[in-house]
């Protein structure tokens, strides 16, 4: 089965069996139609034919995470180029399992639009994409989403810098793998506000481990803490992602930065005096502030349903679509109604303490946000308030599965500009 830079898809598939797709991109990627011989390739059976229906809404569902950016930039060159583009990838199968698929992916232009058409088939002798390849995808996405990332190896105990946006470390560190001891040190004395080194020794002993039998993957926290670049202190969020059970990644985001430049603006203009105190940031890690400072959730579920909220747009969220997202492999019944219930009125809590409660709208088992109460990255984008058409960077809430499909209709307006 060959194809050159000329051929069309549909010659490409001739009698070699090929899962095909197409879909449209308007305001995100939707599946039009799916042959049989990609469901076989997707693992799809009678029980789990259901998990099809997520692919049908965002077809970005169909790759793993650290793969979406390397589709998207090949849905884009296949668009400019007008012409099939070739794509290697891995695929989430229905079962759960992965899959390494070779293919392409084209474009047509209708009389509604654009279609996109993709072909897709395994190699009968392909060899599996070793954990390096793996892992350089995963460092890849993990880059694009965090402005600082420290690669640590806990089996020979060393430790590089391989990101830093703010240039927090010096040059002489940066990209240099050293002795994990050595390296955790510098950061802490060096970098970090002096009320702040102590807990993060705490948070730090929490991934050091040494190298135990175990192959489980542990469990991965957040902390909050100050670092000093320059003469101006930085407040952060950091969290550790695991490679596998003994290499990880130590990244974190700033958190004021952008946040401050939202906050300036809405002064000058003179908006209601509840949007200037509040800020939400979704493009990269979700946070909001209040009054320049992050609020510390102590309930995840509680700060992942304000994330539905504002990703919603003001509109009304019903309990079993926020079930549904909090908790996507169990049923709408009385026990997780009464756990929203619980989460919701926890949220409140944590939002009354700030003074800022009434952002939150609650009608009958419905819940929403007062777009007009708070300032947010998301809604500055859309509603193309002057400076922020550079606020998107393919990056979208990249804590929570769900934001998927708003991050697809999000690329479907940057291709649109472009």
């Amino acid at each position: 089965m060959n194809l050159d830079s000329t051929a069309t898809i549909d010659n490409a598939i001739g009698d070699f069996p090929c899962g095909v797709i197409r879909f449209t991109m308007e305001r995100f990627p939707h599946l039009t139609y799916m042959n049989d011989y990609m469901k076989e390739l997707l693992g799809t059976t009678a029980e789990n034919e259901e998990k099809l229906d997520y692919i049908e809404n965002n077809i970005y569902f169909m790759f793993p995470f650290e793969e979406r950016d390397n589709v998207r930039v090949k849905l884009r060159e296949a668009r400019i180029k007008e012409t099939p583009v070739s794509l290697e990838t891995e695929v989430s199968c229905c079962d759960g399992s992965r899959k390494t698929l070779l293919g392409w992916v084209g474009t047509k232009v209708l009389k509604t639009g654009v279609e996109y058409k993709g072909i897709f088939f395994e190699p009968e002798h392909k060899a599996k994409e070793d954990a390096e390849e793996k892992n350089r995808r995963l460092k890849k996405a993990i880059t694009d989403a965090y402005d600082v990332a420290f690669e640590f190896a806990l089996e020979d105990r060393t430790v590089k810098c391989i990101h830093d946006k703010y240039h927090i470390m010096p040059d002489s560190v940066t990209r240099l793998r050293i002795v994990l001891d050595d390296g955790l040190k510098y950061f802490c004395d060096n970098a970090l506000n002096a009320e702040d080194r102590a807990r993060m020794m705490e948070f730090i002993k929490s991934f050091r481990r040494s190298g135990d039998d175990s192959d489980e993957i542990p469990e991965a926290g957040h902390i909050e803490f100050t670092v000093i670049n320059g003469k101006k202190p930085l407040r952060c969020m950091a969290t550790v992602i695991y490679l596998d059970s003994r290499n990880g990644i130590f990244c974190f985001n700033i958190l004021e930065t952008e946040e401050e430049q939202h906050l300036e603006k809405s002064r000058r203009a003179g908006e209601n005096p509840m949007k200037n105190r509040v800020f939400i940031r979704t493009f990269g890690y979700f946070e909001i502030f209040v009054d320049g400072e992050p609020i510390p959730f102590k309930s995840r579920k509680a700060k992942e349903l304000l994330a539905l909220l504002v990703d919603r747009r003001g509109g009304f969220v019903t309990s079993r679509e926020a079930i549904s997202c909090l908790w996507e492999d169990e049923n709408a019944d009385d026990k997780t109604m009464s756990r929203l219930r619980k989460v919701f009125m926890r949220l409140k809590d944590e939002l009354s303490k700030y003074g800022i409660e009434n952002i939150l709208i609650s009608v009958r088992g419905k819940r929403r946000i007062d777009t007009g109460k708070v300032r947010c990255d998301l809604y500055d984008f859309l509603d193309g308030v002057p400076g922020s058409d550079n606020l998107y960077r393919g990056v979208y809430m990249t804590n929570y599965s769900w934001g998927e499909m708003t991050a697809a209709e999000l690329d479907g307006i940057s291709y649109g500009e472009e």
